[in-house]
């Protein structure tokens, strides 16, 4: 494998229709096997080295719900996943790691999540795993979450003892996004 290689196939990826970030992570898993060919002597020198990629665009600018509009949006939505709305809204939790919140982690008496793992999903199977930057962290609620998440839990506790939990018990996935918006 030649550094010719290496630009035809990132050019291949970015060709795809693929985000530059996706091609940037792919590339950096190769770039690690081939660091470590090269450690193990498997090849004389790694490929992956000056290889350009494309432009990561960090000027996008995040939209973010004022408290009408998060309230607007949870009204909206079946009463099972109202909490759930202003859970993300008000802890800025990441959605595996809100579709992995289990009862154990949800501390109402300090008003507080310990945000400690995150539920995937690959190829149709979910794991729980660590989170996406593998550290835990408390994150505080406000008081109106507190108490909507106790009355949210008594009313659609989950059998698995998820704190979010589909109609039928089971964890959520991210159909969930086409089926209830």
């Amino acid at each position: 494998i030649e550094p010719a290689d290496i630009r035809a196939w990132v050019a291949t990826l970015v060709g795809s229709g693929l985000a530059p970030s996706t091609v940037a992570s792919t590339y950096h898993v190769l770039a690690r096997i081939m660091a470590t060919a090269e450690t193990d002597g498997v090849v004389p020198r790694t490929p992956c080295r000056g290889i350009r990629l494309p432009r990561i665009d960090t000027t996008i600018e995040m939209c973010f719900l004022n408290p009408s509009e998060v309230r607007s949006l949870a009204e909206a939505i079946e009463p099972r996943y109202q909490a759930l709305i202003y859970t993300a809204a008000y802890t800025g939790l990441r959605w595996g790691e809100l579709a992995g919140l289990r009862t154990a982690h949800l501390n109402l008496l300090h008003g507080a999540i310990d945000v400690v793992e995150a539920l995937t999903e690959v190829n149709g199977h979910l794991a729980l795993g660590p989170t996406k930057t593998g550290k835990r962290r408390r994150v505080s609620l406000p008081p109106f979450l507190v108490d909507l998440l106790e009355v949210h839990g008594s009313t659609f506790g989950s059998p698995d003892s998820y704190v979010f939990s589909s109609a039928e018990g089971k964890p959520l996935r991210r159909s969930f996004y086409p089926r209830h918006f």
